[in-house]
């Protein structure tokens, strides 16, 4: 928090210098680390590039009840619960599909406005740490995961294998251009990539 502050003191100093000093109330916002939550705001905040440490304070405040539920989950509830959070970026593709709307409908949406619902809805989806959440809980689920493996030699062994498939998965991905994830520019911010990454990490986790 101390780089932050700096950070904060400085940009502000930059932006008075400029004439284009935020709202008083924006600045108490970024000072406690909540100028993710209310739209309306986290895109005119100083320092837009640090939105992600609204999040880790709401996450580590989550940790402990997290944790609770976590540890006493078994393979079956570990793994179903894995996948539907798997699933949870998806919704950002699935509903657009089956309303009938065009999955490139963030595109309306320019940096800094907020006039219109289209622009709020966006900016939620971006930035609030509502829907970063599930990220948070599949790397603690994939901590679980490791752990109720931990005892299957066996398994253990063929998962080591997962590193190197999720990387190739990631690079067809990346490389390919026939391969393209829908709605692309929110889906990839929102983690549908999740299970390649998942793999990687047990993977590494050995």
């Amino acid at each position: 928090y101390p780089l932050y502050a700096v950070g904060l003191v400085m940009s502000l100093l930059i932006a008075k210098s400029q004439g284009h000093s935020p709202s008083n109330l924006l600045l108490v916002l970024q000072a406690w680390l909540m100028q993710a939550w209310p739209p309306q705001y986290t895109e005119h905040a100083l320092n837009t590039q640090c939105w992600f440490l609204s999040c880790l304070v709401f996450y580590w405040g989550l940790f402990h009840i997290l944790y609770r539920l976590v540890s006493n989950m078994n393979l079956p509830a570990t793994s179903g619960t894995l996948l539907a959070v798997f699933f949870l970026p998806w919704l950002v593709v699935v509903i657009p599909v089956c309303a009938g709307l065009d999955l490139h409908w963030y595109n309306s949406h320019f940096f800094g406005h907020t006039e219109r619902s289209v622009d709020l809805l966006v900016v939620f989806l971006k930035f609030n740490p509502l829907v970063y959440l599930h990220v948070f809980v599949a790397g603690m689920l994939l901590g679980r995961l490791r752990c109720l493996l931990g005892h299957l030699s066996v398994v253990v062994i063929a998962v080591e294998g997962f590193a190197p498939l999720g990387y190739l998965g990631l690079l067809l991905l990346f490389c390919i251009p026939q391969i393209k994830l829908p709605a692309a520019k929110l889906s990839a911010r929102l983690s549908v990539l999740l299970p390649l990454q998942a793999m990687v990490l047990l993977g590494f986790a050995g």
